[in-house]
């Protein structure tokens, strides 16, 4: 059976954040990564505490290549908070 390894997330979501449903996803999946995404500029998402700051986090709007890089370094990682 297939099991997903990394959760691709928005930061903000309606009714709950990401990082909310990361932790939720975790609980059923532990070790599976997480990658959050936004249109939330880099300095936005540490100053409201968007999500945690070591948490891995690709701005909006990306393209399929830069996606695919933060793809693989969240992958690469040993472990991944958030």
């Amino acid at each position: 059976a297939l099991r997903p390894v990394l959760q691709l997330t928005d930061v903000v979501k309606p009714g709950m954040s990401g990082s909310v449903l990361a932790a939720r996803f975790k609980q059923v999946r532990p070790g599976t990564k997480v990658l959050h995404k936004s249109w939330y500029t880099d300095e936005a998402i540490v100053q409201y505490d968007v999500v945690a700051p070591q948490a891995q986090y690709i701005r909006k709007p990306f393209c399929k290549l830069a996606l695919s890089y933060k793809m693989r370094e969240v992958l690469t990682r040993e472990s991944n908070q958030g």
